[in-house]
């Protein structure tokens, strides 16, 4: 716990209750507790092809400058596994052990935590461990086939899938020392009820799954086993969707992925928190980029950041690999074509990125990074999407969005979600955290963000 002065614990009680009583109705009011804003996806290599994990110096640079940067949280994907068995190992063992420890102990030198890839719904069709107990038979036979990779969903009713994924949990985290999981769901369910949806003429929503007791029991289990560890637990079921439920599931729940419609993000704002949105790059232009951050920060959900080892051509190359016929296998293929014309970048980072990732994205990421740090501190107090307050003078502007952020510093968070500049006369002075500039007019322009500091009242 951090240990305030006596001038700090005064301003402190100064600040929640100038909140407690500026602030008449809002989305959300919370307490941030064990939050890790500053995350990041970290590519290890071009797998299937065979690579080292081992650290080198750009890695050790790397990490070092993710770190600084604030990041708090990487997470791998299935470069650290062997998923279709062709480099000695399975999908639930490093192909390269002792090059991947080392790479946690690199993590962890500089003070982030990493997590890996994992799905307690995904098994690949051809995987010796692979069993038909894992499968419903009168459910669907659900497949997702891309790349390499030829997936199967297997059902959280299945006794025998869960005794065999949560075993697996259990041993990676006792063999390699990660700081708990990623969790890719694969969760086909949901593609079931959006088939019946479709077949009887009814609305499908992402955030209105059907309850699913065998699911919320299995991921139950799941970040119990996590939580006993010390493990920090980030679920993914696909697009928007969360799973329905009152338990809590999961730390941090990545959301974005395949969305081509940057708009509908707004839909996960009443989603429990932590929520990490992942602009799918290749689906949307980001052209606009600082509307990714607009749609997010008052929401107290940052975008995960994606960096690593460039994406190599030779992911694409390897023989006697099939690769399935599939958009993000073509995805894959034109990164192969871009990195052999341009060995010297701007590079291709993930599956989630343009071609090449925005330069100016990423430095702008850093930038708001360093802005949204101090609002959400260990034990601020967050009054998310405030609709009626003392704030401001007048009402809210349609599609202006503010949240307050309250500690020893008290900030506010607005963005403009409409097409057309807005202007909102604030009750006190503030101080916009970007030019330093102290006012009570303050212009919004349209797809931006702004942060701002109340100055103390003489």
């Amino acid at each position: 716990m951090k240990v305030y002065t006596l001038e700090q614990e005064r301003t402190r009680l100064e600040n929640v209750v100038y909140a407690e009583n500026a602030v008449k109705a809002c989305t959300r009011r919370l307490r941030i507790h064990d939050y890790i804003p500053g995350q990041a996806t970290y590519n290890l290599g071009g797998y299937p092809s065979k690579f080292s994990i081992t650290p080198t110096e750009y890695d050790e640079e790397c990490i070092k400058n993710l770190a600084g940067m604030g990041v708090g949280l990487i997470q791998v994907h299935e470069e650290w596994n062997d998923s279709i068995r062709v480099l000695g190992a399975d999908k639930y063992s490093s192909h390269d052990p002792e090059g991947m420890r080392a790479f946690i102990d690199l993590c962890h030198k500089y003070g982030i935590k990493i997590i890996p890839y994992i799905s307690t719904g995904y098994i690949d069709a051809r995987d010796p461990d692979c069993s038909e107990d894992f499968f419903l038979k009168e459910e669907p036979d659900l497949r997702l086939e891309q790349i390499h990779f030829r997936y199967r969903h297997a059902c959280p009713q299945s006794a025998s899938w869960r005794r065999f994924i949560l075993g697996k949990m259990e041993t990676i985290l006792d063999n390699y020392g990660f700081d708990g999981f990623y969790n890719d769901y694969g969760y086909a369910r949901a593609e079931f009820h959006r088939q019946w949806c479709l077949k009887n003429g009814v609305e499908f929503r992402d955030d209105q799954l059907p309850y699913d007791p065998y699911a919320e029991d299995m991921l139950s289990r799941a970040y119990d086993l996590c939580h006993r560890r010390g493990g920090v637990m980030k679920m993914h079921v696909a697009f928007n969707r969360r799973i329905t439920s009152t338990e809590k599931l999961y730390d941090y729940l990545w959301v974005g992925e395949g969305i081509d419609d940057p708009a509908t993000m707004l839909m996960t704002v009443p989603y429990e928190p932590y929520i990490v949105p992942c602009p799918d790059y290749k689906c949307v232009t980001d052209e606009n980029f600082e509307a990714f951050f607009a749609q997010s920060l008052p929401f107290l959900q940052f975008p995960l950041r994606l960096d690593g080892r460039p994406l190599s051509p030779a992911k694409m190359n390897v023989p006697g690999v099939e690769y399935a016929p599939d958009p993000l296998t073509d995805f894959y293929r034109e990164v192969a074509e871009y990195s052999a014309k341009h060995p010297n970048g701007p590079y291709v980072y993930s599956e989630w990125s343009s071609i090449p990732d925005n330069v100016q994205l990423r430095s702008r990421w850093v930038e708001y990074l360093r802005l949204y740090l101090p609002m959400v501190e260990e034990g601020n107090l967050c009054h998310m999407n405030i609709t009626k307050s003392t704030l401001i003078k007048g009402a809210m502007p349609q599609d202006v969005y503010m949240s307050l952020f309250t500690g020893c510093r008290q900030f506010l968070c607005l963005s403009n979600l409409g097409s057309r500049p807005q202007t909102l006369i604030l009750s006190d002075m503030w101080k916009d955290c970007e030019s330093g500039a102290t006012e009570n007019c303050i212009v919004l322009q349209p797809q931006r963000v702004r942060f701002l500091e109340r100055k103390p009242q003489l």
